[in-house]
């Protein structure tokens, strides 16, 4: 019934489960809860390096003075900040594995690693730091844990993913052909789909004017993109190139340098937006910050004190993003209500929509009354919700309409040709 949905995440529905609505709409903050128990740990970690000097911990400490850079991120449910943030915390520990022989080491990236494919799938060449760290141990032991989480996460997202849009791995119709059930997206839609993800991190709306690019003109293209999103882009660019001579020639470092360079690809040939690059956008300027900041404490207990003042500042007074990117949602000002100390708010920040009901054959759905920033947007409305310009919109160009497989809705929705 909601195209966009079918890719929903481990996080998306961690973050439903979190939120309790049987007894509150309010209790939504998974993002918040994250930042705090990563800010303990780093705290943690800073104490250590204060004592001890060791770099790593002074890496992954300094994730607080990224928190102002994050703020954005926090009160969306999308999977970017818990991405950006777990990915970091597993470079920590596969340094610390290098440094310490630790078995636990191993389970932790393990676990961790698994958590950030399952909230987003194309981070996956982070299983290259996993396997590193298992061919390094040399002690087949020590690959049943891994091997078995892997195969239950592995058979856990196929079974998702079935169930939810009829491909095994969805968004790519790879082994769709194996599947067939009544539910299954209707193939023009999940081609659709793939085109329009695949263009969007060049801004382009034209499917066959994208295909006949050249190499060279999508990369140019890609790279000065208007914005932030131009900017980010030569950011991580000259990131990686200044990682190659600011940090030391340690083994780990060269094995983490293949990572981001084999990441990169992975997220440019899919779809390269610059919150996608955001995970080791963060782990590099990380590393090269620990590099320059080594020792020098007086210059860290000014970064600490200087992103407390600014994240301050930006609870008060809000952070107005309009004049660095087209995204609508993430233009508008998030900043900390007076009310909000005693009572968070609600799960959506779209409270004002009302809903009215529509009928489709035999589905009948609510929608938002007034237009919505994006055409698939939805809001908090009852169930069954999908946008009705979504609707309108497959059923003229694609033909296509959801129906209810049975008389209950719990039974879920097939593809349909409209009368």
């Amino acid at each position: 019934m909601h195209l966009f949905l079918g890719q929903n995440s481990g996080w998306h529905l961690l973050q439903s489960s979190f939120n309790f609505s049987f007894t509150a709409s309010n209790l939504n903050d998974l993002n918040g809860f994250l930042i705090l128990s990563t800010s303990f740990f780093c705290i943690e970690k800073w104490e250590s390096y204060k004592l001890i000097g060791n770099k790593n911990d002074l890496f992954i400490s300094l994730i607080i003075i990224s928190l102002v850079f994050l703020f954005p991120f926090i009160a969306s449910p999308s999977p970017d900040l818990p991405t950006t943030i777990i990915v970091t915390l597993i470079i920590y520990f596969f340094i610390e594995s290098f440094q310490k022989e630790n078995s636990n080491h191993i389970n932790l990236i393990t676990v961790l690693t698994l958590l950030v494919i399952l909230i987003k799938v194309t981070v996956a060449p982070i299983l290259i730091l996993l396997l590193i760290i298992l061919i390094k141990t040399k002690d087949l032991k020590k690959w049943r844990l891994p091997f078995v989480l892997s195969l239950m996460s592995l058979s856990s997202f196929i079974i998702k993913n079935i169930v939810i849009t009829g491909y095994p791995l969805y968004p790519l119709s790879i082994g769709n052909e194996l599947i067939n059930v009544d539910w299954k997206l209707n193939y023009n839609l999940q081609l659709a789909y793939y085109q329009w993800t695949s263009m969007y991190g060049w801004q382009m709306y034209n499917w066959e004017e994208f295909c006949n690019l050249s190499l060279i003109n999508k990369f140019w293209i890609w790279l000065n993109l208007p914005k932030l999103n131009g900017l980010l882009n030569k950011l991580i660019l000259l990131l990686m190139f200044l990682f190659l001579f600011l940090t030391n020639k340690k083994k780990e470092m060269r094995y983490l340098y293949i990572f981001f360079i084999i990441q990169f690809i992975v997220f440019y040939t899919t779809s390269p937006q610059y919150r996608f690059f955001l995970p080791f956008l963060l782990s590099i300027a990380l590393l090269i910050s620990a590099h320059l900041l080594h020792k020098r404490f007086y210059l860290i207990k000014l970064l600490f004190a200087l992103n407390l003042i600014l994240l301050t500042l930006l609870g008060v007074f809000g952070l107005n993003v309009r004049n660095v990117t087209n995204n609508n949602i993430m233009s508008v000002k998030h900043h900390i209500i007076p009310s909000q100390v005693n009572f968070p708010r609600s799960i959506t920040q779209f409270e004002d929509l009302e809903f009215i009901e529509y009928e489709i054959q035999n589905l009948k759905y609510f929608s938002p009354s007034k237009d919505s920033l994006f055409f698939w947007q939805t809001s908090n409305g009852p169930l069954p919700c999908v946008n009705k310009d979504m609707i309108d919109y497959f059923s003229t160009y694609y033909n296509h309409i959801p129906q209810l497989r049975t008389k209950n809705i719990k039974d879920g929705f097939l593809s349909s040709k409209p009368d």
